[in-house]
């Protein structure tokens, strides 16, 4: 019985065993090394583009992020001098307003007056005539008056 195995044919069986893994290096784990290898660059040549189109995008997005700012400043500046324009025309109204409502009541004023003193002489007449009649019924004689 022998323990050492036969250096012949081990050479002989070792053969077909390097044959058949060179033909698989060259057939499978080669190509697939090559398009992992182009996976690889593709993966990373797209994570390069995804990274220049987020600069791209926030760049953007500051830029409108600005124009925002400033059209909603120019906004608030025609709403404030719009609300001034306003608030001015609604003070000149109420100052007209007043005006007339003052005028209109001097002229009242003067009317009231007026009737006033004429209803004053009239009572001061209707007076005077109701105080000779009473002196009249009570002294059976009329007042000179």
């Amino acid at each position: 019985m022998q323990i050492l195995p036969d250096p012949l044919m081990m050479a002989l069986q070792a053969v077909p065993f390097l044959v058949t893994v060179l033909a698989l290096y060259q057939i499978i784990f080669l190509p697939m090394l090559d398009y992992l290898d182009e996976r690889k660059n593709a993966v990373e040549s797209a994570r390069a583009e995804a990274a220049s189109l987020q600069g791209q995008i926030e760049a953007r997005m500051s830029d409108y992020e600005a124009k925002l700012a400033q059209a909603r400043a120019a906004t608030s500046d025609l709403r404030a001098k719009r609300r001034a324009e306003a608030m001015g025309a609604y003070n000149e109204a109420i100052k007209v307003a007043r005006a007339s409502a003052d005028e209109e009541i001097g002229k009242a004023l003067v009317e009231i007056g007026g009737a006033k003193a004429a209803a004053a002489k009239e009572l001061e007449s209707n007076a005077v005539t109701l105080a000779n009649q009473i002196a009249g019924q009570v002294l059976r004689r009329a007042a000179v008056g």
